[in-house]
């Protein structure tokens, strides 16, 4: 999980890379990636080398890196290979950027962990958690906030800034004999369930991130150590939340100011920064919270959200930047937090409330749609929501700016900007997502394991389902098997109608209405725009 808070609507660096990334299985053991991002409006599959005998169980990303996670428990790692990202030391032998900076292109396996097998991924923007089958925890990338636990940091490399970071994996210690079943990551702050649901925190302790302030709201942080950068307090040593001791818990979730932890039971604990309703508490309860310094309100201790309706157990929650989902066992899905730009998806403006001149829903609101089908999955990022439901089908909603959302939802979308309520997110002709797989950061990219039953379908249904596949890449930039003429003005281009089609309803509605138009040879159907 990553992203620092900048507002309702923050606007990505310039160097930022934002994409939609999906692995997608569509045989026995070769996954492909679709990207949808800045770039490319379509989905694009591109067949990984690395991994084309490889059957992917997770993929997880963080600031410019991804990770994948085979069925065997191997790790790969790809993209920027500074800082210890890759838990692999940068080489020579490395491309590199615009920037001169060397980046891994292909997907490398990582060694380490002892031997262990790894059963789940969590990444930071820069720090990555991995946790293996006997329940240990490793670690890697930047270290500073104590984010890689008590490691000893003064022999470690540093970056440009002179902060340390570790670029191999070492085990993260401080757990006692407790083995660990779960793990999330913050921008600089960790989480992580015992195998008897107890919950550990640690890295950067500002602003309840960490939630060890006592019964009273005493946040005991004058005994931690400063980062020596920010004079932010950091916790390196791994310590359980006595608020919740007596709970069972089996899942958390991190983003980079708030935190939520589901009980056995079905109860939902939220803790961090409160700002814009995103821990589902009244805002009447906002206004006794301690502030940070920009005045932005934050709850230093988990607390129990009694916001739900009654009956409802809830069994995963995901963190956005500035909202937050929940899914109940029954399949329904909760939103709240800021509904700028479609965010949660809720269609009744009635039930927004102002909050810094901008759209807010601090409690959790049911969202509706989805062709009355159970939920199963969720995820929340700074920009758009996804949720999986029962068959294996995706619908997203939220903004689409830079193609976060694939143009297949345009026959759904309400504004060019956002996707107001959710919309069924067309990835590919048969197309199923894996439940167990679904996976989102915050402000970058997304990455999804899907699975396909087949590719046996006709040329014409792939292109009318708006997939640019390199199957059809050779013979669509090929003037030779075009089937119509774009003129724009003066300039005149091939194109073919299944290909437009399938990517737009204006193209559509273009060609159905006029199926006859020839150019001025009168070999091709024209179309004048």
């Amino acid at each position: 999980s990553l992203s620092v808070g900048r507002g309702p609507s923050p606007p990505l660096a310039g160097s930022q890379r934002v994409a939609l990334m999906i692995a997608l299985q569509h045989a026995a053991t070769v996954d492909e990636v679709y990207t949808v991002g800045n770039t490319r409006s379509l989905p694009r599959v591109f067949d990984i080398e690395g991994l084309q005998q490889t059957t992917l169980q997770q993929v997880e990303c963080g600031e410019d890196f991804s990770l994948a996670l085979s069925a065997n428990g191997e790790l790969y790692a790809w993209g920027d290979a500074n800082y210890g990202k890759l838990a692999a030391p940068a080489s020579a032998e490395m491309p590199t950027d615009d920037d001169n900076l060397p980046y891994q292109p292909l997907p490398e396996r990582v060694h380490g962990f002892g031997g262990c097998r790894i059963v789940q991924l969590a990444c930071g923007s820069n720090h990555s958690l991995a946790l293996t089958e006997g329940g240990r925890v490793w670690a890697w990338g930047g270290a500073v906030f104590g984010r890689l636990g008590p490691a000893d940091i003064s022999s470690m490399p540093l970056d440009e800034d002179g902060d340390p970071f570790q670029p191999e994996p070492v085990r993260v210690d401080g757990f006692g004999e407790h083995r660990l079943s779960f793990i999330a990551c913050g921008n600089i702050h960790n989480l992580a369930v015992t195998r008897e649901g107890l919950v550990f925190a640690w890295g950067g302790a500002h602003y309840g991130l960490l939630g060890i302030a006592d019964a009273e709201g005493n946040e005991r942080l004058e005994s931690l150590p400063r980062d020596e950068g920010s004079g932010q307090p950091f916790q390196p040593q791994p310590s359980i939340l006595d608020a919740m001791s007596s709970e069972v818990v089996v899942q958390v979730s991190c983003g980079s100011a708030h935190n939520f932890a589901v009980t056995q039971e079905g109860e939902v604990w939220a803790w961090g920064g409160a700002k814009y309703g995103r821990l589902g508490l009244p805002l009447k309860q906002l206004e006794s919270m301690p502030t940070d310094e920009d005045g932005d309100p934050y709850q230093p201790r988990p607390v129990k959200l009694n916001t739900f309706p009654k009956f409802t157990r809830i069994r995963i929650a995901a963190c956005g930047e500035w909202h937050s989902l929940c899914l109940s066992d029954d399949g329904s899905l909760f939103a709240f937090g800021s509904a700028e730009k479609g965010r949660l998806g809720l269609a009744d403006k009635k039930l927004f409330q102002k909050y810094d001149e901008f759209d807010i829903v601090p409690t959790p609101q049911r969202v509706l749609g989805f062709e009355g089908k159970k939920v199963t999955n969720i995820s929340a990022s700074a920009y758009f929501s996804l949720a999986l439901i029962e068959g294996g089908d995706l619908w997203a909603w939220g903004q689409t700016a830079a193609g976060w959302l694939s143009v297949s939802c345009t026959q759904h979308v309400g504004t060019p900007e956002y996707q107001p309520t959710p919309a069924f997110l067309n990835l590919a002709p048969r197309t199923h997502v894996m439940p167990a797989a679904l996976r989102l950061t915050h402000e970058a990219p997304l990455l999804v394991i899907v699975s396909k039953e087949r590719w046996q379908c006709p040329a014409a249904e792939l292109g009318m389902r708006g997939l640019a596949l390199p199957l059809l890449q050779g013979f669509a930039l090929s003037e030779e098997f075009s089937d119509m003429v774009v003129r724009v003005g003066e300039k005149t281009m091939r194109a073919h109608r299944v290909v437009l089609a399938g990517a737009s309803q204006f193209f559509r509605d273009k060609i159905v209405a006029f199926p006859s138009q020839a150019d001025e040879t009168g070999s091709h159907g024209g179309l004048v725009l």
